[in-house]
């Protein structure tokens, strides 16, 4: 209809390029009969919402025509949406102000229209570009006056500097916290580290025993860390390890400062641009304050017990014995039985009785009558029991990441007004898988000597950029781990690294003179820099690459592998 007859009835645009003066008195005729033909639609139930391809409504194509307030009056009196927006982001009220015409504005604005999304989010950038430096976006109350909640309209990479310019200056402002790591229990040190603090600002990492320090060692520490926090069932995946989540078993055991070292984790990785780990979008949603959501988060939070509701949409149900008691939650039965079978196994021989989802829910079988009823109710039931196991971690969580806000509530609050779900899994989780041709795109050769060194060593960089093409993705993060310290790729790829005091430095490719003494491939993880040496052949190459990550993964990176 929207395509068709409305835009037809809302249309001026001719009318508009046609205005003169011996015009006028025709075209307020032709308006006052199209005004006449939409209040005849709106009579007869006509969608006033109804949108074409581009995403416009009847009153998008009418504010187009210069002070047309009949119609579109007529039609916020058919109850017509102003807040809807086209499919480039902007609503009634953008177009009027577009045009120019402040008598369609003020009618707009009166009715409670306000800016859409692109226009808030130019606002906002320009707004960004406008704050005096001393000043500083998080200080700015305006900014967040008309800053619309998730910062709709602000590209992620912009959202990522802000909260790197925000951690620059938080740095600034006072002492880093100090962690003391031991190797093979990395975290006691960040536990008794977190003993004394209630705030951060930074992290300082070293190493019992080793005189390395800098970025590159701390970014291997937090790579450490996450690991450890998973192998302790900490963090827990639902989908084969693509994401992660707090384990709310693992509340019940004295894990709260692991919690609120993960949130910790989560706040200084935001403020650096550097990717930690991927968490689950439920979760993160959860971490934001917000409300889960059928249709976005169940499917995550457990894909088996949806598509079993989803088939008794379609079979009958007669003969099931189906009563209206909670299903089991299978992804997190699955989940605790890998991480724990006999705690596992002693809990499915203590099972309780059936929870009700309804009074009456265990007498009351499922028919195809009220299965309806039963399914929503089935899927309402899966999303407060994954919340309320997560209530207590994520409190724990968005305490630490609030310590790592320098203590401050105030700038917490606006960092999680900025952001959605999905951006919280990209820049702290960064891209999910190595391009290796951005790899290649982004790396800096040099040659050690130069000179005529690079024509012979232009055929071993050829070799490692296939060696790499040939690695498994696990392998791939592992490299990229070894020779920056990190094993993900920031949400602005590879052009984005972060290098020494968090400064960007792009991935640098050594090629040293053969050393049959000392083949071994090295790394400076501090400048993102791996050292590879003129090898006879491609297979050597490879396997000193598959030696040094083996080692890594063994004992860490050792000084003579790995430093600043």
């Amino acid at each position: 209809m929207a395509s068709s007859l409305w835009t037809r009835v809302a249309e001026n645009d001719e009318e508009k390029q046609e205005i003169n003066n011996s015009a006028c008195a025709d075209i307020a005729r032709k308006r006052s009969a199209h005004a006449k033909v939409a209040d005849l639609l709106l009579k007869h139930g006509a969608d006033v919402d109804q949108v074409d391809n581009e995403g416009r409504a009847p009153l998008h194509v009418a504010v187009r025509s210069f002070e047309n307030t009949q119609l579109v009056a007529l039609l916020l009196d058919g109850g017509a949406d102003f807040a809807l927006e086209t499919n480039d982001g902007r609503n009634a009220y953008d177009i009027a102000v577009a045009n120019g015409d402040d008598v369609v504005c003020d009618l707009l604005y009166s009715r409670g229209a306000r800016p859409g999304t692109a226009a808030r989010a130019n606002v906002l950038v320009d707004l960004l570009r406008a704050i005096p430096p001393e000043h500083k976006w998080f200080r700015s109350d305006y900014f967040f006056e008309i800053a619309p909640c998730g910062g709709t309209g602000l590209p992620a990479e912009i959202k990522r500097r802000m909260f790197m310019d925000f951690g620059d200056a938080l740095r600034a402002n006072g002492a880093p916290l100090a962690i003391t790591a031991r190797r093979g229990d990395v975290l006691a040190g960040l536990r008794d580290a977190l003993c004394h603090a209630d705030r951060t600002f930074g992290l300082r990492v070293t190493f019992e025993g080793e005189q390395s320090t800098g970025d590159g060692l701390r970014r291997e520490w937090v790579g450490l860390i996450v690991r450890e926090l998973r192998d302790l069932n900490v963090l827990v995946s639902r989908d084969g390890g693509n994401t992660v989540e707090p384990n709310p078993n693992a509340a019940h055991d004295g894990r709260e400062r692991d919690f609120f070292g993960v949130g910790m984790l989560i706040g200084d990785a935001l403020m650096r641009g550097e990717a930690v780990v991927p968490f689950s979008r439920p979760f993160c949603r959860l971490l934001l304050g917000g409300d889960l959501s059928v249709e976005e988060d169940l499917p995550e939070i457990d894909r088996a017990s949806i598509q079993s509701l989803l088939k008794l949409r379609t079979c009958d149900v007669t003969d099931l014995c189906l009563y209206f008691t909670e299903m089991p939650l299978a992804a997190a039965a699955a989940a605790a039985a890998a991480a724990a079978p006999a705690a596992a196994a002693a809990a499915s021989k203590k099972r309780k009785a059936p929870v009700e989802l309804c009074d009456g829910g265990r007498e009351k079988p499922v028919t195809e009558e009220n299965k309806a009823e039963y399914i929503a109710l089935q899927q309402e039931s899966l999303l407060r029991r994954y919340k309320d196991g997560l209530t207590g971690p994520t409190a724990k969580v968005r305490d630490g990441w609030r310590a790592s806000c320098g203590g401050s509530d105030r700038v917490f609050r606006r960092m999680c007004k900025l952001l959605t779900p999905d951006d919280v899994r990209l820049l702290v989780g960064g891209k999910p898988e190595i391009d290796v041709a951005e790899w290649k795109r982004h790396c800096e050769v040099e040659h050690v000597p130069s000179g005529s060194a690079a024509e012979s060593g232009a055929r071993v960089v050829a070799w490692f950029w296939d060696v790499v093409g040939g690695l498994a993705p696990l392998q791939r993060s592992q490299l990229l781990q070894f020779a920056t310290g990190c094993g993900r790729v920031p949400l602005d790829g590879f052009r984005a690294l972060s290098g020494f005091n968090g400064a960007t430095c792009a991935f640098r490719l050594v090629v040293l003179p053969y050393d049959a003494r000392n083949a071994t491939v090295t790394a400076a993880t501090c400048f993102n820099t791996l050292r590879i040496r003129r090898y006879a052949t491609k297979a050597e190459l490879r396997r000193q690459i598959l030696v040094a990550l083996a080692n890594a993964r063994r004992g860490g990176f050792s000084e003579r592998a790995v430093g600043c």
